[in-house]
């Protein structure tokens, strides 16, 4: 679903800024967003959307303000504050570059389009300090409370046709993350931690993150893996391998954390304590330890 979403912001906004100029012309402007509106509930079924304004700004850019997509019976709501478009004063119109500010962050690309291949690319992408608790459909699917600020720079390849699907390379980081675990590791009930780093690859249904680091006062650690998305998306399959290491403040504070840490040290003999994380997105299982041991 979030996939056809992000296709369907791309695709049909491109359409509607071929067309858009002139029917902002001749068009009375509350005619002109009920037609706008209800072309994007017609692109996207179970969709309902509101479009407060839209204005052309001078040279070339068209700014769509206040508006929201909803979903009810996927519990789905992304408020988008402002989304502007500029293009340049040719045709057909082939390149944009696109910002929109949605959940209290940036998110602003260049934008191709390539007919005759039937793909968009998003050069230069990126989203800064987008709030992951102002993003109430994923804490509903999740069942979690889950905050950041999540950033992304890269590069987007959206295909259209038999390869329908989307591709991406860049990386990913997340500051002042936190969520509560289902159960407790080391004696902590919650991940709290300063920062999230990693370098994200997508190929159509299969995320692979490499370069993965966390950092937090009770521990930092490593990670690697895949992920290979499914629909629904919070069913998506994990599987994960990283290291982690335990700081002075939880040996400090927690005897029985600090005499945990010391045994798996001695079993492993390693830096930092290997462990493991498979299930889905919205129920994961952790445990400490390599793969198949």
């Amino acid at each position: 679903m979030l996939r056809g979403i992000f296709l369907f912001l791309l695709y049909c906004f491109y359409g509607l800024v071929l067309i858009v100029a002139l029917l902002f012309i001749f068009f009375p402007r509350d005619r002109f967003l009920l037609w706008a509106a209800g072309r994007v509930e017609q692109e996207l079924p179970g969709f309902e959307c509101r479009i407060e304004e839209v204005r052309y700004e001078h040279p070339f850019k068209l700014r769509f303000n206040q508006m929201i997509l909803e979903n009810q019976s996927e519990r789905i709501s992304l408020p988008i504050d402002t989304l502007l478009a500029g293009f340049e004063k040719k045709w057909p119109i082939e390149n944009l570059h696109v910002s929109a500010v949605l959940y209290g962050g940036v998110l602003e690309s260049d934008l191709m389009v390539t007919s005759e291949k039937n793909r968009i690319t998003l050069s230069n992408l990126s989203a800064t300090s987008i709030r992951l608790q102002d993003a109430e459909f994923l804490q509903k699917r999740l069942d979690r409370q889950i905050t950041g600020n999540l950033s992304i720079t890269g590069k987007m390849v959206i295909l259209g046709g038999t390869d329908r699907g989307i591709e991406f390379a860049g990386k990913i980081k997340i500051d002042q993350f936190n969520t509560k675990l289902r159960r407790p590791v080391l004696g902590f009930s919650e991940l709290d931690f300063a920062q999230v780093v990693a370098v994200l690859n997508l190929d159509h249904t299969l995320i692979e993150l490499t370069e993965g680091r966390y950092a937090g006062e009770l521990i930092d650690g490593n990670f690697a893996g895949s992920v290979m998305v499914q629909e629904p998306w919070q069913e998506s399959r994990i599987d994960i391998e990283g290291g982690v290491i335990p700081q002075d403040l939880l040996l400090e504070r927690d005897p029985l954390a600090a005499e945990a840490a010391a045994r798996l040290y001695r079993e492993y003999r390693e830096e930092a304590i290997p462990c493991q994380i498979d299930g889905t997105v919205q129920e994961p299982r952790f445990k400490f330890g390599r793969k198949n041991s």
